[in-house]
């Protein structure tokens, strides 16, 4: 997994992480297909009362959008766009 301007615990948590959590809107993502919204991730218990991941998570971030890559119907990755903010994300795609 790779990170652009993550705070430093929180890349050090998600450090040699192969499989995310389950409850986390990456794997919700790459396992349903579709994409995923967290408005306020503080809201929800697994969010709050998870492993040191998912904890980290919330300490810098409250919403976050969770986007799967497919080829061919099958998942080769997931985009995820996290804001410091509560709310959720309008997605507008172009043709």
């Amino acid at each position: 997994m790779a990170t652009h301007d993550a705070p430093p615990d929180f890349s050090e948590a998600r450090a040699g992480i192969v499989y995310p959590p389950r409850v986390t809107s990456l794997w919700r993502a790459a396992n349903t297909k579709k994409p995923v919204q967290v408005a306020d991730a503080a809201a929800l218990r697994e969010y709050t009362e998870g492993d040191r991941f998912v904890t980290t998570f919330v300490a810098h971030y409250r919403s976050v959008v969770g986007v799967p890559l497919l080829k061919e119907n099958a998942v080769i990755g997931v985009i995820s766009i996290y804001r410091q903010v509560v709310g959720r994300q309008t997605l507008r795609i172009k043709p």
